[in-house]
């Protein structure tokens, strides 16, 4: 069991750490729900897991590390194959050893560092030009925030919650 304020401080710390936008963080952890629930991993490990499995593969999503990641959870091994080219022997490999009662986020975070695809993947987000184009998105969405424009995702559901209940 995870709790919501929980998940939440933890998401949170990781979009601060890595320069994410709320709305960057909102559709991670709405398409990650069905993995983080089936995860012993936290939170900021999970989102990093998803976002450098999207990152390994020029065009891929979030949502497609997701399902791929989701799928191997199941003993599939199609997306994770086909999607992020990892070989098939490898692939099932992290199967077998998710049948044996591994952690998918934790097996697939393994295949990572072991390729070469590290936090430093993320760290990079937050240096140089790109650093700054990305704490200048950041910046601009709270300052939308705080004009009471942009509410998306999760938070929009929140919101919604909260004014209903006053």
């Amino acid at each position: 069991y995870r709790s919501v304020p929980e998940v939440f401080a933890q998401a949170n710390a990781f979009a601060d750490k890595y320069k994410f936008t709320q709305v960057e963080l909102n559709e991670a952890l709405s398409e990650g729900v069905p993995v983080i629930r089936n995860t012993t991993q936290g939170v900021e490990t999970t989102l990093g897991v998803f976002e450098r499995l999207a990152a390994s593969k020029p065009g891929k999503t979030i949502s497609d590390a997701v399902r791929a990641i989701g799928e191997l959870q199941t003993g599939q091994v199609q997306s994770i194959n086909r999607i992020f080219n990892v070989p098939l022997e490898q692939a099932n490999k992290m199967k077998q050893e998710i049948a044996a009662g591994a952690d998918a986020v934790q097996v697939v975070n393994n295949y990572l560092n072991q390729t070469g695809i590290t936090l430093e993947l993320l760290d990079q987000r937050t240096q140089g030009v790109t650093g700054k184009m990305r704490e200048l998105a950041v910046e601009t969405e709270k300052y939308q925030r705080a004009l009471g424009g942009e509410a998306q995702g999760f938070g929009l559901l929140l919101l919604n919650a909260k004014i209903e209940q006053t």
